[in-house]
């Protein structure tokens, strides 16, 4: 076993439900199920995944930090780090037990009794006549909620792909089985369908013009691989309004994703390009759709304010660095200066627009969204999309209240930036933050007569 603090560490990383249970799923129909059973017990409160895949081959390797003996087809589950993750972050105990080639091997692991060596018991092993697969057991640490509603809901959505081809999610408890139905894109009025690669990787497209109004789960495209969905993003539409857009983009072999597989790491700009290239003459039809002059206006004043606050932060920002004790005035130092125009396509903020031209800071669009999200934020292309369907935001909409969608969007931002990864892309860095929204509020003025 490693040094106490990494098993510490991990168990305070704290992962959301829906991807520890996502890990676990993948485990298994990476092994061959077509069955995963999800059971709460709220009395002892433990949470157990049970499938009919073929069952662990090694349990030390499974769990053993640092180690790992793959046996699934695929890339997604590989009783890795996945299931490592979601013993760690529920709680300190786990029971396994699977049965692989007629033999049962069971192993009970509680992290608070470790002794001073940080080495646990050895797995049993007998023969068994019963069928393969594989039984988890989470014993939750105290402060962990059970698994709610929205987590069904969210993993609904993202094994949708394996639920439509047949296999099965099914939630158990107080001995009700109510199986995981899947979230389906909204019909498609006119679409692109087509396969091609992307530096060697296969990708197929199945994107089109929604009916107008119709109501997406999540971002415009779904990226998907084998039997669950990566990503949900306007990735692809280079800055275009995406409010009549939805589709699905398969990817093939090859393709790299994130540790907990909810995001893509490679080959992006290619891939936008090429999603691009065939989708552009819809892109066009649909934002001509959408577009009315007052939403156009409501979008750019909007768009205004979050971006004009963010430069005022960052003005302030120099401002007080440059009027600071001990700042030294820069000297020349024979550098060439590199242009405006060059820095200007080097900044993350940045996003294309239709007529290819660059435009920094973040946009604002327009989404129909099927949950009571008010928004969700877009780190590829920088777009805050506000859902319309929100009685908070339509009603704001309507009464073009600035100020409130203003608002809105910043919290709908604020929440992206408080739950990712540093490292990923972002307009401003979260020191920021704080200071723009301020300055938000600040600029905002109301009247008694409003």
């Amino acid at each position: 076993m490693p040094k106490p603090h990494i098993l510490l560490a991990l168990s305070n990383q704290n992962l959301p439900w829906w991807k520890c249970l996502a890990e676990l799923i993948d485990n298994s129909f990476d092994h061959g199920a077509d069955r995963v059973e999800i059971i709460e017990d709220t009395k002892k409160r433990t949470v157990t995944i049970s499938d009919n895949g073929s069952g662990i081959e090694s349990i030390v390797s499974a769990i053993s930090l640092g180690d790992s003996k793959p046996t699934g087809t695929s890339r997604l589950g590989r009783y890795g780090i996945g299931l490592k993750d979601a013993w760690l972050s529920t709680g300190d105990k786990i029971e396994i037990d699977t049965i692989r080639s007629g033999t049962r091997s069971k192993l009970i692991l509680d992290m608070s009794s470790f002794g001073d060596d940080w080495t646990g018991p050895d797995p049993t092993q007998e023969p068994s006549t019963d069928k393969s697969g594989t039984r988890i057991v989470l014993h939750l640490r105290k402060g962990r909620n059970m698994v709610d509603d929205n987590v069904y809901t969210k993993l609904s959505w993202v094994f949708s792909p394996g639920l439509l081809s047949g296999k099965q999610i099914v939630r158990v408890r107080n001995d009700v089985r109510k199986p995981v139905r899947p979230i389906c894109l909204p019909e498609l009025t006119e679409s692109v369908q087509d396969t091609f690669l992307v530096d060697g990787k296969s990708v197929s497209i199945h994107i089109g013009i929604t009916k107008p109004d119709a109501k997406k789960f999540g971002n415009a495209f779904y990226f998907a691989h084998l039997h669950r969905i990566i990503d949900d993003s306007s990735l692809g539409s280079k800055g275009m309004s995406c409010q009549n857009m939805a589709g699905l983009v398969t990817l093939g072999d090859g393709w790299q994703f994130s540790k907990n597989k909810d995001s893509m790491t490679d080959n992006q700009d290619a891939l936008e390009d090429a999603i691009f290239d065939r989708i552009k003459h819809l892109l066009t039809k649909a934002e001509n759709m959408s577009r009315d002059v007052e939403s156009a206006q409501i979008r750019g004043e909007l768009e205004k304010m979050f971006n004009d606050a963010i430069g005022e932060t960052k003005r302030e920002a120099r401002t007080q660095r440059k009027e600071s004790s001990g700042t030294v005035e820069p000297k020349y130092t024979g550098r060439q200066r590199t242009t405006a125009e060059k820095i200007h396509k080097q900044l993350p903020g940045s996003v294309v627009t239709q007529d290819g031209k660059r435009a920094r800071g973040i946009r604002i669009d327009w989404a129909h969204r099927d949950d009571d999200a008010i928004g969700s934020y877009d780190f590829r292309t920088n777009t805050v999309f506000l859902n319309v369907c929100h009685h908070f935001v339509k009603s704001a909409k309507e009464n073009k209240n600035n100020p409130s969608l203003a608002i809105m969007a910043v919290a709908v931002f604020s929440d992206w930036q408080c739950t990712h990864k540093d490292n990923q892309r972002t307009a401003f860095p979260v020191d920021d933050f704080g200071p723009t929204f301020a300055t938000l509020l600040k600029s905002m003025r109301y009247s008694t007569d409003d």
